[in-house]
């Protein structure tokens, strides 16, 4: 149930509730009662509001200034017998620094907001800088829902430290570690992990996801030829790259080394150990590399194809997949970057003659090998709530999970047009934060 909360100038240190709300849990007029809002709290008195108005709650203009309450929005309120809280107050932690959050970045943000009248509170965009761990509050933009002018959405101030977040950004250890500890763990996708991370922290867990391609951390030639021997042929990929930079396949035919980059087709032919480790150390300059067993992939009409696998936890607070969109690369290419797109659906049946039923199954066990992967990572002890996956079918229809992404792409389902699977990713970020916080997404 949604409250309007209206503050009152005439008394002070009390807030009014409406009398239904007093006698489900049995508060008494007139008792001192624990007050929050976010991590924002105080005492106040606890008085039973005489308006009639069953959702309506009167706040003394001190409370609402002290747990920085903005007026004229309905808030969900939890009633219990050690204390009463207003919310939700949920944080959309996007940048690091306050001069990022520009109007036109604000109003990207809508977004996320779609979801707003079946949560109702505070949902407030902000920035690391923005926090203030003392008092326990943040600078930042809260949406104003009464507001009819796009470019007015987002109102600067002010506004208690969030329930739960939903991080963005990256963070500094010191400010992230904090913010996990005020949250109580409720501020997800906050730990970041590299490539190598990943495949020490599945692995790590038995069983574990028997469809992670084997992977070694880069010291020596040696490590590629490990890895050419037992599966054919090795990638090189920086620990921390993106968009396939530094990306490289390894192929060694009669003790001649091949190293054929990301797009094209043209072979770098090196013919000994030496000049191979020295191409790498190279290439690799001061970053670190992995090497990982070669995947042949389905390929439409000679052309790589891998898929992005969208996981999230909604209100329901489990792991589902909102979306599949299938990238296929240019042709040459040894990745999927800068080609096309399609649905998972469409590129099965078109390409590869699939039928409904095989796709059927053939979505289920990708979606099976991500949840795999989502549910080791909720044994690390971390808050993961939005995870983008890289995966890949090979020649033989096994399911490959390359790797999880924190912070990925919530535009990618509008690369072929599935707005409802976009709006459907930002929601399920609100309605998870909601959740955590300990309130209710009314459908």
């Amino acid at each position: 149930m949604f409250y309007r909360i209206l503050s009152s100038k005439e008394t002070k240190g009390r807030i009014y509730l409406p009398a239904k709300c007093l006698k489900r849990v049995d508060i008494s007029k007139s008792e001192e009662l624990s007050i929050s809002a976010g991590r924002k709290t105080l005492k106040a008195q606890v008085e039973e509001n005489l308006n009639g108005n069953d959702q309506e709650v009167v706040v003394s203009s001190d409370v609402m200034e002290g747990l920085l309450l903005t007026e004229g929005i309905e808030y969900q309120i939890i009633l219990g017998r050690k204390g009463i809280r207003i919310g939700p107050v949920l944080g959309l932690l996007m940048f690091r620094r306050k001069k990022a959050l520009t109007p036109a970045r604000l109003r990207k943000l809508m977004s996320y907001t779609n979801i707003y009248p079946e949560i109702r509170g505070l949902l407030i965009a902000f920035s690391s800088e923005g926090i203030d761990f003392k008092n326990k509050c943040v600078e930042g933009y809260c949406y104003n829902p009464g507001c009819r002018r796009a470019g007015e959405a987002w109102k600067a101030g002010v506004f208690p430290l969030p329930d739960s977040i939903f991080q963005r950004t990256s963070l500094p250890d010191k400010i992230r570690i904090k913010l996990k500890e005020e949250t109580g763990n409720r501020m997800f996708n906050s730990n970041y992990f590299d490539k190598w991370e990943f495949w020490q922290l599945i692995t790590s867990y038995k069983p574990y996801c028997q469809n992670i391609p084997y992977t070694r951390l880069y010291s020596s030639i040696e490590d590629v030829d490990y890895i050419i021997d037992h599966y054919g042929a090795a990638y090189l990929k920086p620990i921390n790259g993106t968009l396939s930079r530094g990306l490289y396949k390894v192929t060694l035919h009669d003790g001649i080394y091949g190293f054929q980059g990301k797009q094209g087709r043209e072979v770098t032919s090196i013919l000994s150990k030496e000049e191979a480790e020295d191409f790498i150390k190279e290439a690799a300059g001061s970053h670190k590399y992995i090497v990982q067993q070669a995947i042949n992939p389905l390929k439409v009409k000679g052309r790589h194809m891998d898929f992005r696998v969208i996981m999230q936890k909604d209100h329901t607070m489990n792991w589902s997949c909102t979306g599949i969109i299938a990238l296929i690369g240019a042709r040459g290419d040894i990745c999927t970057n800068w080609g096309s797109t399609s649905t998972f659906d469409d590129i099965l049946y078109k390409a590869f003659d699939f039928s409904q039923k095989e796709i059927y199954k053939k979505k289920r066990e990708v979606i099976a090998a991500c949840k795999c992967v989502c549910e080791i990572l909720d044994q690390t002890g971390e808050n993961y709530g939005d995870l983008g996956f890289d995966v890949m079918i090979d020649e033989d229809q096994r399911v490959w999970v390359f790797e999880a992404n924190k912070r990925h792409y919530h535009t990618v389902p509008l690369w072929v047009n599935d707005v409802q699977t976009f709006y459907s990713i930002k929601s399920n970020t609100v309605k998870y934060a909601a959740a955590l916080a300990g309130y209710q997404v009314y459908r």
